[in-house]
């Protein structure tokens, strides 16, 4: 650790500057009573709070010692512009770290001193000084947030160790957290790399001449990578029909989970009929146990369209085991904010997607906006229920339950095929 000593005639200040802390050393001579804090401009604008005082080794360079933090800045003399002397807490701290002993009760002592007059981080360089002269002084370890452990005391970071943490980007989280991190990071990479790539791919279709356009669509069809997943959806999912189609079959030939669920959001949120035939197609294809859950936990959505087309497309893959699940599906109630005309009723929503509304509000009066509920009838949930089971009680769900709770067989084969919705 190195320490400066500014000693110019009769005045003497002595600053710890070791990048490590701030430890206090014998005075020489007389305590230079006349440090103050200062209010520092400096040149370039901006301001700066501390105690200003030579460096004996630079001579056009200042040091000056802050309230918060436990090394002191350097600057060179020109930046300074002006000072405006305000006294603090470092006044006296000077002439007290000054006349310290160099001993580990006498720092903490002098720890305890900054600690009372806000100069916490001061204080913790005090504290360290006072464990470096004795390993076994308990008072200042505690003050460090030390751990006792066995003959020895743990700083935080050994604590956290001892627990099985590691330091990953400034935080202190679990191995399995850090490999997961670490994991998540290579993938988003290779992600990042991927949509690049096919970016460019998508370029040369649209934009490019016929054997490039063909060469480009070939490279498409070649990608097998799961990574490729997420990018391919991210950057074909909302282009032109033509487009949508093309990555339905490159999805269709990824193998795994990841494209097979991308399929079924696919299906559901596809508008256009003839490339939901088309991805139906391709989830035809697949044996992924994740499907066909998916599809089920869609008939539980408040949208009536998403409804419609999990029911479609499991009636279409025949899956008798979701009749169950259609029966509640039947029905979908939304709520909306309507305001109404003046002395008037309500005006009728339109009918969402497949949903055909059976109840509007009416009578309601006063220009005030009313929550209301629309009841859906989801048609294509009906139609999946007649294709799967044989049988036809409307929209009536109790007769649906009633009917399942004595003859539904979860095995029975299909009847027929529903329509494209």
């Amino acid at each position: 650790m190195a320490i400066a000593r500014i000693s110019r005639g009769p005045r003497v200040v002595v600053l710890g500057l070791g990048l490590g802390g701030l430890v206090p050393g014998p005075v020489p001579g007389p305590i230079a009573t006349e440090a103050r804090a200062d209010l520092i401009s400096l040149r370039g604008g901006g301001q700066i709070r501390g105690k200003v005082v030579a460096d004996p080794d630079h001579p056009d360079r200042v040091v000056v010692l802050t309230e918060r933090g436990k090394t002191p800045l350097t600057f060179q003399k020109a930046r300074i512009v002006h000072t405006v002397a305000e006294p603090s807490a470092l006044d006296e701290y000077v002439v007290l770290r000054a006349k310290a002993a160099m001993t580990a009760e006498a720092q903490y002592e002098l720890g305890l001193w900054c600690e009372q007059h806000t100069l916490s981080d001061l204080a913790a360089l005090h504290y360290e000084a006072a464990v470096a002269r004795d390993k076994t002084f308990a008072a200042a370890h505690r003050k460090l947030g030390h751990v006792p452990s066995g003959c020895r005391w743990l700083t935080a970071d050994e604590v956290r160790e001892a627990q099985g943490l590691v330091r990953y980007k400034g935080k202190w989280i679990s191995q399995q957290e850090r490999d997961r991190r670490e994991v998540e990071a290579a993938s988003a990479a290779e992600q990042a790399s991927w949509a690049r790539r096919i970016r460019l791919l998508r370029q040369a279709v649209v934009f490019g001449p016929e054997d490039r356009r063909r060469e480009a669509e070939s490279h498409l069809m070649e990608i097998r990578d799961p990574i490729a997943v997420d990018p391919l959806v991210r950057v074909l999912g909302n282009d032109a029909s033509p487009l949508r189609i093309l990555l339905d079959h490159v999805l269709g030939l990824i193998p795994g989970p990841g494209a097979a669920a991308a399929l079924v959001t696919r299906i559901l949120g596809e508008a256009d009929p003839d490339v939901r035939h088309v991805t139906l197609g391709e989830l035809e294809q697949r044996e992924e146990p994740n499907v066909i859950p998916a599809l089920v936990r869609a008939l539980r959505s408040n949208n009536p369209a998403v409804i419609n087309r999990a029911a479609w497309t499991l009636s279409n893959l025949n899956v008798v085991s979701a009749v169950p699940r259609l029966i509640p599906a039947l029905m979908t109630t939304q709520y909306r904010v309507v305001i109404t005309n003046s002395g008037g009723s309500a005006p009728a929503p339109s009918p969402a997607s497949y949903g055909v509304p059976i109840a509007t509000p009416s009578g309601i009066r006063g220009p005030v906006p009313k929550i209301v509920p629309i009841t859906y009838q989801n048609v294509e949930v009906l139609a999946a229920l007649i294709h799967l089971t044989g049988q036809n009680f409307g929209f009536d769900a109790v007769a649906w339950s009633r009917w399942v709770g004595t003859s539904f067989q979860a095995d029975a084969n299909p009847v027929r095929r529903v329509p494209q919705p």
